[in-house]
Parts: C-alpha cells; structure tokens; sequence
C-alpha cells in the first residue's frame, strides 16, 4: 500500500515535467480519499501538468485531454489492466472515472473520440508480469487492438524491468510502435535489473498525405547508479565499464560485472528500435 508525501508532485513539477500518469494498480491503496488528495495536489498545476488515467468525474473523463506542440495537436488516454483491491474487472472500481481499467468497447470510444480531435493519439498501458521481460498474451492482444484502432504510439508501464520496443502493424497497415516496458526510471529497489531503464524518444511528423508519421524512434539505456552517496540516472552510453561496476546500489549480479549483464539484456529485448549503447 503506496503512500509518498505532498512534495513529491511539487518536485515533478519542479523538474519540468509536464505530464503524468496517474493510472496503476496502486491507484486505490489509501481508498478513493487518497485518490482525492493527490487530484487535489495536482489542481495546484493544472495548467503546467495534464494528468492521465485517473479523474475526479465522469464528466472529466469523457473530455478528451490534448496538448499542442509545433501546432501539432496530441491526445493522451491512459489505462491499466485492474488495481489491488478491485481486481481486474472495471466493474468492480467504485466508479468508472478515478481509475481506467481495460474495457476495448469504453477504449474503441475514447480512441475514436479522440481521433476527431487530435492530430496524434498516444495511448499508455499499465500492464504486463512484474519482473519478465517477455510481453505476456494479454499485452500483445492489446497491442495488436490497439493498433488495429490505428493509434500513433503505445507507452507501457508495470513490469519494473525492460520490455522491449516492438512496431505492431494493424489491420489497415498502419505501422505503430509499441514499448511493452519502460522499466524504472527511479527504483529504490536493490535489483540490478529495476537499475536498468531507459528513455524512449521520437518525432512526431507530418507525411506527404496530410497523415502524423512517427520516426527516429531511439531507445537511450540509463542506470540508477551511486558511489555510496546520491543516486542518479545515468546514460549508459557516456559510462565505462568501471563506472557501471562501482554502483553500490546493487549487489546481486555474481561477478559484479554489471556492465555486461545490462548489455546482455538490452540485446535480449530485440528491439524493433534503435538502441543508444
């Protein structure tokens, strides 16, 4: 049952973040009144942070939320496949708009609504085994529904490990990538492989028929590293050897080549894109 102090949105608004995703299986663990107070929270920025897959009403939730860029106009729907304390079936949330369960009717909707209206549909999915690096069956039929509906990206959350990025092509052709996993940026945890995450980036285009393309699409390893004081992010491609080994967050790699261990993974995702190593 997660709880974090009210200085923790302060410090992600701090740091320039401009968009959170409010939509796991924790959602719910101080009770709809935690639900409530961290909405309160975030009201403070409501006009610097658009916050996803949670709502304070029905009326909320059918809004589609949008942001421009370079007068390009993106769309952001979240969900997740159950909580804690509800299981994984929507109708068993106390309601249908603090917390966005797996529905692909109410899905098909959202996404379809908010095709009228943006130029770009992003779509975020908290899903996936915890600590496996495979996607399991119910994130591939996601993703194969979700780029049938021909979305623009899918972002997924959950697993605490990499997953890899893949580019699923839907039922009219359209090519969508897909990132099963993006691990943990910031862990705390004392896994070397929660340690290993990464930051995925691509532009965002208009093609020769008026249509969004999605290119460049890099995936830039990074590591929660410390020398027994602070702890960073750190690219792993500006790291030495000796540098990745010296972390004293982790401690369960034999042979403490951590190095090597972090490249054997990224090369066991087989990722569709590129890698930045």
């Amino acid at each position: 049952m997660f709880n974090a102090p009210d200085e923790t949105i302060d410090a992600l608004h701090e740091v320039g973040f401009n968009l959170v995703n409010f939509c796991s299986n924790h959602v719910y663990d101080q009770g709809e009144a935690g639900v409530l107070r961290t909405h309160e929270l975030f009201e403070q920025y409501r006009d610097q942070m658009m916050v996803l897959g949670s709502f304070t009403s029905q009326e909320e939730r059918d809004a589609t939320h949008m942001t421009e860029c370079n007068g390009m106009r993106f769309a952001f729907l979240s969900y997740t496949y159950g909580c804690n304390f509800n299981g994984s079936d929507p109708a068993n949330f106390p309601n249908d708009y603090m917390l966005c369960g797996f529905d692909t009717e109410v899905m098909e909707r959202e996404i379809r609504q908010a095709q009228g209206l943006a130029d770009a549909v992003i779509v975020v999915m908290h899903w996936g085994s915890e600590y496996v690096y495979e996607p399991n069956d119910q994130q591939w039929d996601y993703a194969q529904f979700l780029a049938d509906l021909d979305v623009d990206l899918v972002l997924g959350t959950h697993a605490h490990v990499m997953q890899p990025a893949k580019i699923v092509t839907g039922a009219n052709g359209k090519k969508v990538p897909v990132v099963f996993g993006l691990s943990d940026f910031v862990s705390g945890w004392t896994l070397a492989d929660t340690h290993l995450s990464g930051l995925f980036s691509c532009d965002f285009s208009w093609g020769p028929n008026g249509n969004v393309e999605v290119s460049n699409l890099l995936w830039t390893p990074t590591v929660e590293w410390s020398d027994g004081g602070d702890v960073y992010v750190r690219f792993l491609k500006d790291m030495s050897l000796a540098e990745v080994n010296s972390s004293t967050c982790v401690d369960d790699v034999p042979g403490g080549d951590y190095y090597q261990h972090y490249v054997d993974l990224i090369e066991a995702c087989n990722m569709d894109i590129s890698v930045a190593l």
